[in-house]
């Protein structure tokens, strides 16, 4: 039995019985629900017409064993942010003066106003966020135990932009305190307010991986 995939041209086949017959592209997407036409030898199977082809399978096989258990995604997390006006020296903490979310705070955080975040179980870490910055060439970091951590040092090069942070830091030794500081060594960090009351200008998000 010969098959032809091409269902925009005519083409010859041979059936169940070996006569030979023309069929069209119509006429051929019929035939394929003629399974004893179709399928010729294979009519026995289950036949089904897929991809343009008539196609023949047999039964389906017994249930595989279940795959290995996957990584854990994020375990939890904790938001922290500031709405209004503030001002930050050189070298000094950022403040978030909103109620965490959630709250109260699941472990293994907790938080200790203006500023400081305080895990109390090591593991891996993602930290992302975000400051709009009225004063040009703010920087930020996150800082861990009173230590800059690497490669989380962000800054914008305007005045009115935004600074967006993140990072993923391996904590060791507990209790770590996590701040966000003003790293610019001269000059004041100095957040917009927003061109609406209740607008967001500080945001800090903290996600423990593992």
């Amino acid at each position: 039995m010969r098959y032809y995939d091409d269902p925009g041209v005519a083409w010859n086949h041979w059936d169940s019985t070996g006569a030979e017959y023309h069929e069209d592209a119509a006429d051929w997407r019929l035939g394929c629900q003629r399974r004893n036409d179709c399928c010729g030898s294979c009519w026995s199977f289950n036949c089904r017409c897929c991809c343009n082809m008539c196609c023949c399978r047999g039964p389906r096989g017994p249930q595989g064993p279940t795959g290995p258990q996957g990584p854990a995604g994020v375990i939890v997390s904790a938001y922290f942010s500031n709405i209004g006006a503030q001002t930050v020296i050189p070298g000094g903490v950022v403040a978030f003066n909103q109620t965490p979310v959630p709250s109260p705070l699941p472990a293994p955080f907790s938080f200790a106003a203006p500023g400081q975040i305080t895990i109390s179980a090591p593991g891996r870490y993602a930290i992302t966020y975000y400051a709009l910055a009225q004063s040009a060439n703010a920087t930020l970091a996150v800082f861990v135990s009173g230590t800059e951590a690497p490669l989380t040092r962000y800054a914008a090069y305007g005045a009115l932009e935004h600074v967006y942070g993140q990072a993923i830091i391996n904590v060791g030794a507990i209790p770590a305190a996590i701040t966000l500081r003003n790293v610019d060594p001269a000059q004041n960090l100095v957040l917009a307010t927003g061109p609406l009351a209740g607008t967001v200008n500080l945001s800090l998000m903290i996600s423990k991986l593992s």
